[in-house]
Order: structure tokens, then sequence, then C-alpha cells
């Protein structure tokens, strides 16, 4: 016979492995930012450095003990959310800089601040307001896509982690990739600062060497070229649907001034039209 029945949640405050999903919890888990750990118990952490959880668990938690003087997950060590993306072309040798908020003080004897991008990590400086310079470095990347988003990694003090919540990224691009013309350069977003480079390949703007031609933006490409057209016959009264295929063949449809096949115009539909290619 049954007389009385209770349900006990028993957790791991250690399992969390950032302050944010440590202090985000259910339970009565404080995350030691000195110690870099996830604690149920944190009276044996720095005082200054404890940001405690709110979780709906806590007063209920038998022998929960803690330090904390503030609460909650926007009190953790955290990069910011960026209204713009990181881009940064490959072999381009630039600082990225990110904001941060309430990065803790380096003690006597602590590693100083890192970045790491994929494999790469550079050294980097706390500026004013909290924003954190990762050192000028060139990067790149060798699958064959024009782009490769990494999320941005800050540690300091050898491997404690910075919260990265809303997975600030920097996005590595390579403009050359799949835009061997100049029309499909051209269609790069501008946000890229791809151009055709010398007339003869598509790259970052300052990868193009002093005075060489470099065509971006909404401007003709030159040396339209046909590749096919199909069918290659049809009726001579005309009503036959002609298909040219090629390269450079106009950024928009109203590129295209005029088609003539025996003298005789022509009428372009915008159905079907593909830039710089049919």
């Amino acid at each position: 016979m049954e007389f009385v029945s209770s349900e006990f949640v028993f957790y791991d405050c250690s399992a969390f492995q950032d302050c944010t999903n440590c202090v985000s919890s259910n339970f009565a888990c404080d995350w030691c930012i000195y110690e870099n750990e996830c604690t149920g118990n944190s009276l044996k952490c720095k005082l200054q450095g404890v940001v405690g959880g709110k979780g709906l668990y806590r007063e209920y938690t038998l022998n929960a003990q803690t330090n904390a003087t503030k609460f909650g997950p926007d009190k953790c060590p955290r990069l910011k959310k960026r209204d713009t993306e990181i881009l940064l072309s490959v072999d381009t040798k630039r600082p990225i800089e990110v904001v941060a908020q309430n990065l803790p003080m380096l003690e006597t004897g602590q590693e100083g601040y890192e970045c790491v991008i994929g494999e790469e990590v550079v050294r980097a400086e706390v500026m004013v307001n909290n924003t954190i310079r990762c050192e000028p470095k060139q990067y790149s990347y060798s699958d064959q896509e024009q782009e490769k988003p990494i999320v941005l990694k800050v540690r300091w003090n050898g491997n404690f982690m910075i919260d990265n919540p809303d997975k600030v990224t920097v996005t590595l691009y390579k403009c050359d990739v799949n835009r061997t013309t100049c029309g499909k350069c051209l269609l790069a977003d501008s946000k890229y600062e791809c151009g055709w480079c010398n007339q003869v390949m598509c790259r970052y703007k300052d990868h193009c060497q002093n005075g060489a031609p470099f065509l971006n933006g909404n401007v003709v490409c030159p040396n339209p070229k046909i590749i096919s057209f199909s069918p290659l016959k049809g009726p001579i009264e005309g009503g036959t649907q002609l298909i040219i295929k090629g390269e450079n063949l106009g950024l928009a449809f109203n590129d295209t001034e005029s088609i003539m096949v025996d003298n005789v115009n022509c009428v372009t539909e915008e159905e079907g039209y593909i830039p710089s290619e049919q």
C-alpha cells in the first residue's frame, strides 16, 4: 500500500559547458567565470566572477549555495549580436573586430585573449567599449565553394571560452569560384566587392594589380560571345522559339537591344532569360 509519493529531480550542473546554458537551465546552477565551470555550489568560486542562474527549481533545491551577485545569461561574458556580416576574402590580411560584453579582467598569470577561426588561432586585444580585435591574418579554405561561414570563437586563459549565443560568424569567400566569365563575375552580390580583373578573372578588388582594368557594378562586359543556338532550322513563316546561349550576354533582360535573323527582328521574351548566359 502506498501512503505518499514524491518526485525527485537529480541533476549535474557540470554537464553545462558554457555560462549561457548553465544559468539558463531550470536548475540551481551558477557559472564561475574565473574557474570556467558550472556548479551547484559557487561559494568556492571567486566572488566577483559568479553569474547566478534563475532556475525554476532553485527555491526547491536542498543545500543550494550561491556566491552570485548578478543573475541571468545577459550577465555572462559573451559576444554581442551583430547587425552586419563579417566578410573576408581569402588571402586578405585584415583585422576582425567584434563587440563583447561582461568581459572578465585578466589576472596575473592568466593568458590573454585569442580568436579561433576554423583551425586558425590568432592573438586578440580588447579595445575601448569592449571591442575585441583579432590581429590581421590571411585565411583560406580548400573547398571549391563561393563562401564558407565559420562561427567565431573567442577564448582567454588558454581554453576559457567567451559565449557566442547568437553564433557571430566570419564568412570567408572566393570571388573566382563558378565565376569564370565577366558576366558571372559582375552578378556577384556587391557586398563581396568582386570584379573582372584585367579581362581574365574574377577577383576581390584589392587583389587586382594596380593599373589593371577592373570592372564591377552595372557595366557592360566586353566580348559577348554566342556559344550555341537552337533549333538550327525552322519554317520560313517564322514563329519558331530560338534559344541563344553564350557568355557576357548582359546582366539584365533589357541589356539586349535587338536580335535579328536574316535582317528580321526577333521578339525577345523575358521568360527563360538567364543573366549573362541565355
